[in-house]
C-alpha cells in the first residue's frame, strides 16, 4: 500500500474515531440504550414517592398536557416531566431522550415511572419497542398498531382517522376514546386525555392503552 493510501485511511479513520466521539449517541445500539434506561430508572426512583396510584377515576382524569416539564437542548435533546390529571395530581414522571438522527427518522428512548410499574420505548425509525415492567408487550408500527408474539399478530389499534376522537382498540374492544389532533391546541392542563375509557378494562386492555396514552402526550410535548 502507497504512503498516500495508508495515510488517507489513517485521517480516514481518525475521522471516524473523532465523530464517535463527539457524537457518541447517534444511532444507539442495544448496549448504549441498555446503559442509558439504567441511569434513568434510577433518576426516575426519586419522584416515585410523589406519585398517586391510576384508579379507574383517575384513569379517565389523565390530562393532555404534562406539568413540571423541564427541556435540555444540545446534540442529544431531553425531556423530563410529569403525567398528570387535571386535578394537577401526578400518576407518573416520565424521561425522553432523543438521539441524533438522518433526517426526519426518529431515535429516541422514553422511559415512564408510574407508582407500581414501568414502560419503557425504544423507538427507532420504523417500529417502536414496548416493555412493560421487564415484560416485552409488543412492537408499534405506523405509530397507530402494536404486534405481539413471534408471529407479530395485532394486539391493538389507535385509529387517528376520526377528526371528533381516536378510538383505541384492544382486540376487538374499544377500550378509550383519545382527544383527536383537532384539541391539541389546547394548552390547558384540564385538556383531558380521552373523551371516554370503557368500564372494567383487563390487565392487557390497560396496559395496551396506557403504552399508546404515554406514547401520544409525550411526543406531542416533543414535537
Amino acid at each position: 500500500m502507497g504512503l498516500f493510501a495508508l495515510s488517507t485511511l489513517l485521517v480516514a479513520g481518525a475521522g471516524v474515531y473523532l465523530l464517535s466521539k463527539a457524537f457518541p449517541n447517534y444511532q444507539p445500539g442495544n448496549k448504549k440504550v441498555q446503559a442509558d434506561l439504567k441511569l434513568m430508572r434510577e433518576e426516575m426512583k426519586a419522584i416515585a414517592d410523589d406519585l398517586i396510584p391510576l384508579s379507574p377515576k383517575e384513569l379517565e382524569l389523565i390530562s393532555l398536557q404534562t406539568g413540571e416539564t423541564v427541556t435540555k437542548k444540545g446534540f442529544v435533546k431531553n425531556y423530563k416531566g410529569k403525567i398528570q390529571t387535571i386535578f394537577h395530581e401526578a400518576v407518573a414522571g416520565f424521561h425522553y431522550r432523543q438521539y441524533l438522527s438522518k433526517g426526519k427518522s426518529e431515535s429516541a428512548l422514553l422511559f415512564v415511572q408510574m407508582l407500581d410499574q414501568q414502560y419503557y420505548y425504544w423507538i427507532k425509525p420504523k417500529e417502536i419497542r414496548v416493555v412493560v415492567n421487564d415484560q416485552f408487550l409488543g412492537v408499534v408500527k405506523d405509530q397507530t398498531k402494536i404486534f405481539a408474539g413471534k408471529k407479530e399478530t395485532l394486539k391493538g389499534y389507535i385509529n387517528k382517522q376520526k377528526e371528533d376522537y381516536w378510538p383505541i382498540v384492544v382486540e376487538d374492544k374499544e377500550v378509550a376514546g383519545f382527544t383527536s389532533g383537532a384539541k391539541a391546541g389546547n394548552k390547558d392542563l384540564t385538556q383531558r386525555a380521552y373523551e371516554y375509557v370503557a368500564n372494567e378494562l383487563s390487565r392487557e386492555e390497560k396496559a395496551v392503552l396506557l403504552a399508546f396514552t404515554f406514547l401520544e402526550i409525550v411526543q406531542r410535548l416533543v414535537k
